[in-house]
């Protein structure tokens, strides 16, 4: 039924450190699509000291496609991906990242990127490979941290490779 590719990833940062030299995660900002980044995350979005990072990718090789009249003729084969990351966020680097005050007199960070909750950040994707032989489109949904009225929440990458 196809080939699993999964991985994990634990990082831990000992001591104090400023923010940009913590585990900053690679977000994919460009319409090309990256098997190692999360691709619906902005750049420098989430920031953490510890971390577990799980993703699993799928090829179907044309399980379900191949079955299919007409579309079998074109050779498209399926890929589905997941995509997950938590990490924590010590008090001694937090009270590191420099603050700024807003109208109310309250002292908020000056940078945009987030901690995590209590939940993970996680994406999935579904994907068509083999496109003219060399094409990949990948549909991916942002499932967590949704953002509301926002093109990051899903959106579509591609890839060029080739596969023999």
């Amino acid at each position: 039924m196809g080939r699993t590719v999964a991985y994990v990833e634990y990082a831990k940062v000992f001591g104090q450190l400023p923010y940009p030299l913590l585990t900053v995660y690679v977000g994919n900002q460009s319409f090309m699509y990256s098997s190692r980044a999360y691709n619906q995350m902005r750049i420098f979005e989430f920031v953490s000291d510890q971390s577990l990072q799980l993703g699993i990718e799928h090829h179907f090789n044309g399980y379900i496609f191949n079955r299919i009249p007409l579309l079998n003729h074109f050779k498209l084969r399926e890929v589905v991906s997941s995509k997950a990351i938590y990490g924590t966020l010590r008090d001694e680097n937090r009270y590191l990242i420099p603050k700024t005050w807003n109208q109310n007199g309250d002292a908020v960070p000056i940078t945009q990127f987030k901690t995590f909750s209590n939940e993970p950040y996680w994406e999935m994707g579904l994907g068509i490979e083999n496109i003219f032989k060399c094409i990949r489109l990948d549909f991916i949904w942002r499932m967590t941290y949704l953002e509301p009225n926002s093109h990051r929440n899903a959106g579509i990458k591609a890839s060029f490779s080739m596969g023999f």
